[in-house]
């Protein structure tokens, strides 16, 4: 193979990977909140009944999932009442947005568990509080559980809340996810506004998405490997 050959063949494998990331990016919904610190402990009064939550803010629109990890000595179930609350500015306290029981079923060890609710519209940069308590049940309450959290203060804007004391030096690990907005919606949300009625149509922006990556794919092929070729 010549020179030239493995010069195209390395620009056409960046190109690929170039492209591919770029589409995950706008197009594939990731993990918006994630608080995983380094030195985990075990809130073990969450077993005992305490309400345990973890505040944050988000920077999308359309939270519709919370996670939680769950320490358990054996195998079971238990059953939880969860809260997603968000924090109102003209009365100063927290509203509850959604409120319901869910069963939780848990191996031996540690897992990740997720709550799914209603996405919320709009939570861009809104404050949040997602609050879990187990509830006692007789055939369940010998089951010893905790919940997992880290004493590195790794959410900025967040930190635990058991029962009414706030720990703020101290997150829970916790996850929270925007799975109906994705990087392109978001993009189009802020700049649809700004622009002419017929650029606001969602066809017509992939178009031109599309055409762009081929014109800059096009350049950096006469940059890159068209023109040194010619020396």
């Amino acid at each position: 193979m010549s020179d030239r050959q493995i010069a195209r063949a390395v620009f056409g494998a960046a190109l690929v990977f170039a492209l591919v990331w770029a589409a995950r990016g706008l197009f594939v919904p990731s993990v918006r909140v994630r608080a995983e610190g380094g030195r985990p402990y075990l809130l073990d009064s969450f077993g005992a009944g305490a309400t345990i939550g973890q505040t944050f803010r988000i920077l999308n629109d359309g939270l519709s999932s919370a996670q939680v990890r769950f320490s358990s000595e054996r195998a079971g179930s238990i059953a939880v009442r969860c809260r997603l609350l968000t924090w109102s500015e003209p009365t100063g306290g927290w509203t509850t947005l959604y409120e319901w029981t869910d069963a939780v079923d848990l191996p031996a060890g540690a897992v990740w568990r997720t709550f799914r609710f209603p996405p919320v519209v709009p939570s861009d940069r809104k404050v949040y509080q997602f609050q879990i308590q187990r509830v006692a049940t007789p055939d369940r309450a010998d089951m010893p559980v905790a919940l997992v959290a880290s004493i590195d203060d790794v959410l900025g804007d967040g930190n635990i809340v058991a029962d009414r004391e706030q720990i703020v030096d101290k997150d829970l690990y916790f996850r929270a996810d925007a799975t109906a907005d994705v990087v392109f919606d978001e993009f189009r949300r802020r700049i649809d506004p700004q622009l002419p009625r017929p650029l606001r149509s969602l066809s017509l922006q992939l178009a031109l998405l599309a055409l762009y990556a081929c014109a800059m794919s096009v350049l950096a092929f006469h940059l890159i490997v068209r023109d040194p070729e010619r020396l």
